[in-house]
């Protein structure tokens, strides 16, 4: 038996993440179904709220708890609590001229 290469697509297109292509070609896609994603934003939902409640029942002169961080999704790269700017930092001896050809820019 044959299969045409229109039906070969299709059954590649809507392989769902709990089916055995997806474990082999993208393993960090598998099994985060729908109602997976949906678990995991709730999950996420109530840890704030719990976080929220914690924050205002401390009193003043005690620390905050810190933020919860979300529950890690599939492609998604870095945690959007943390921030980076630029690569790595500039060696000091190169740091001068860095900073003029910065000034000089209009």
């Amino acid at each position: 038996m044959r299969l045409p290469w229109r039906a070969l697509k299709a059954l590649v297109e809507h392989a769902g993440p709990e089916s055995n292509l997806v474990a082999e070609c993208r393993p960090e896609l598998a099994g985060w179904t729908p109602q997976a994603m949906l678990v995991a934003q709730l999950i996420d939902c109530v840890n704030m709220l719990r976080w929220e409640n914690a924050c205002r029942t401390i009193p003043r002169n005690k620390p905050k708890p810190k933020q919860p961080r979300p529950i890690p999704r599939p492609g998604v790269k870095q945690d959007p609590m943390e921030r980076h700017y630029g690569r790595d930092p500039i060696p000091l001896k190169r740091f001068d001229q860095w900073w003029d050809s910065k000034r000089r820019t209009p």
